[in-house]
C-alpha cells in the first residue's frame, strides 16, 4: 500500500477537518489517472483549513509539481459565513508530519477574491487539480470557480465542496450562476459524498472510467443523472428515517465504516446472499445493494 493510499484511507483521520472517505478515494483515483495520462500541472486549494485534503493533493503530485494554498487563517474578520477557522501553525505542522516539503508549497493568506490568476500562475504554473472549499456565499463561489477555471490545464479537474448541501444553498446557486455564464466546456463528471467534480468535456470518459475501475467507489454508487448533457455518476447517499431497521443498519455501516463495508461486501458468502436477495427487489433498490457491474 502506497503512502498516498495510506493517507487517504486512514492518515487523514489525524488531521482535523472535513474530507469524506468517498471523496478522498476520488482524489486518489483522479490524481493517479492524471499521472498515468501525463497531465502536468500544480495543485491548488481554496480553504485549506488544517490541510486535510490539501495534503492528499500534495501526495498525488510528481516531480517538481507544486501546490498553492489559499486560506484566511487568522484573518477571521473576513470569514463572512464562519465556514471553518484555519490555523496556519497547525497547517504547517501537518505538512511536516506527512512529509510534504514546504519548498513545494506556496501559502497565500488572503481572501480568495483578492487572489488573481497571475498570482497563482507565476508561482506554480497552470493547475491540474483545483479544490474549492472556501467561502459559501453566492458571489465568492462564482469568483472561486472563475479563478479555478482560468488556471485549469487541459485534463485538469475542479472539485467544489458542499454542492447541493442544504446548510449551504448559496454554493449551488453560485455554481449555476458560473455554469450558465461559462462556455460549458468544463462540465460535471461525478458527484462525490460532499463534492462536485468538473473537467473538460473531452476528458469526461477518461475520469469516469478511472472511478468505475476503483476497487472501492462502485460500492457507493447511487445513480446516474444527466447533468448538462453528461451521464453523471453520483457516489452519495443519505440515511433516511423511514427506512426499515435493517436498511438503516446497512446504510449506517456504509456511511460510518466505509472500508469495513467494502470488506464485508467482498466476502463470498455475503456476495451470494446479496445476489440472491436482490432478485426479489425492484431494480432501483437492488442496484444500491450491489456495486456497479
Amino acid at each position: 500500500m502506497s503512502s498516498f493510499y495510506r493517507y487517504i484511507r486512514t492518515g487523514k483521520d489525524r488531521v482535523q477537518g472535513w474530507f469524506a472517505r468517498i471523496d478522498s478515494q476520488i482524489f486518489y483515483e483522479i490524481l493517479g489517472q492524471q499521472n498515468a495520462l501525463g497531465i502536468d500541472g500544480a495543485a491548488a486549494e481554496i480553504g485549506v483549513h488544517h490541510g486535510k485534503s490539501f495534503i492528499a493533493l500534495c501526495r498525488g503530485l510528481v516531480g517538481d509539481q507544486k501546490a498553492y494554498a489559499i486560506d484566511l487563517f487568522e484573518q477571521q474578520d473576513k470569514n463572512m459565513d464562519a465556514s471553518g477557522h484555519g490555523d496556519k501553525e497547525i497547517f504547517l505542522n501537518h505538512l511536516k508530519q506527512f512529509d510534504v516539503s514546504q519548498s513545494k508549497v506556496v501559502i497565500d493568506a488572503r481572501s480568495s477574491d483578492e487572489v488573481k490568476s497571475g498570482d497563482i500562475f507565476n508561482a506554480v504554473g497552470g493547475v491540474r487539480f483545483f479544490s474549492i472549499d472556501g467561502g459559501h456565499w453566492r458571489e465568492i463561489v462564482k469568483s472561486d470557480l472563475l479563478l479555478a477555471s482560468s488556471l485549469l490545464v487541459e485534463g485538469g479537474v475542479i472539485a467544489l465542496d458542499d454542492f447541493m448541501r442544504s446548510e449551504w444553498p448559496d454554493v449551488s446557486i453560485g455554481f449555476f450562476d458560473w455554469m450558465e455564464s461559462s462556455s460549458m466546456q468544463i462540465v460535471p463528471f461525478a458527484v462525490g459524498f460532499n463534492k462536485l467534480y468538473l473537467c473538460h468535456r473531452s476528458y469526461v470518459g477518461k475520469f469516469q472510467k478511472c472511478l468505475w475501475d476503483s476497487p472501492f467507489l462502485p460500492y457507493f454508487f447511487n445513480k446516474n443523472y444527466e447533468f448538462y448533457g453528461i451521464q453523471t455518476p453520483i457516489f452519495q447517499f443519505s440515511v433516511l428515517p423511514d427506512r426499515t431497521l435493517l436498511r438503516r443498519w446497512y446504510e449506517h455501516l456504509k456511511l460510518f465504516y466505509p472500508d469495513t463495508f467494502v470488506v464485508i461486501h467482498k466476502l463470498p458468502i455475503v456476495k451470494r446472499l446479496l445476489r440472491h436477495a436482490v432478485k426479489r427487489l425492484p431494480p432501483h433498490v437492488a442496484k444500491r445493494l450491489l456495486p456497479h457491474g
